[in-house]
C-alpha cells in the first residue's frame, strides 16, 4: 500500500544529488555570471530539501510527510511569482511555458499531498 512512497522517496534520494552535482559544475564554471550562480545556489538549496524529503519518505518519518506539504506550498508561491512575471511581461512566451510547468508540478504535489495525508497513520 505504500509502494508509491518508496518509489517517490528513492527517486528523490537518487535524483537530487545528481542534479546537485550539475549545479556545482555551473558554480565552478568561470564563464557563468552572478545571476546564473545565484540561480544555481537557490536550486541547490531546493535539491537539498528534495533529498531530505526523499529520505523522510523512505523512512516513513513525519518530516517526509511535512516536507511534501512544504513542496506544495512552494509551488503555490512559484505560481504567484509566475503570474506576477506574466503580468509584467504579457508578450513574453517563456513566462507562460514556465507557468505551465509550475502548474504541472503543483498538480503533482497536490496529488502527493492527498496520497500521503490519507496514509498519515503510517508515518512515525
Amino acid at each position: 500500500p505504500y509502494l508509491w512512497g518508496y518509489i517517490h522517496g528513492w527517486g528523490m534520494l537518487v535524483g537530487c544529488p545528481l542534479f546537485f552535482l550539475l549545479f556545482v559544475a555551473v558554480l565552478v564554471d568561470p564563464e557563468s555570471d552572478s545571476e546564473t550562480r545565484l540561480g544555481a545556489v537557490i536550486l541547490m538549496v531546493l535539491l537539498g530539501l528534495g533529498a531530505l524529503t526523499g529520505f523522510g519518505l523512505v523512512r516513513k518519518s513525519k518530516l517526509g510527510m511535512i516536507l511534501v506539504f512544504v513542496w506544495t506550498g512552494l509551488h503555490i508561491f512559484f505560481v504567484g511569482i509566475c503570474l506576477l512575471a506574466l503580468a509584467a511581461e504579457p508578450k513574453e512566451p517563456s513566462v507562460a511555458i514556465v507557468l505551465l510547468v509550475v502548474l504541472v508540478g503543483l498538480g503533482f504535489w497536490v496529488a502527493c499531498s492527498v496520497y500521503y495525508y490519507r496514509r498519515r497513520h503510517i508515518f512515525g
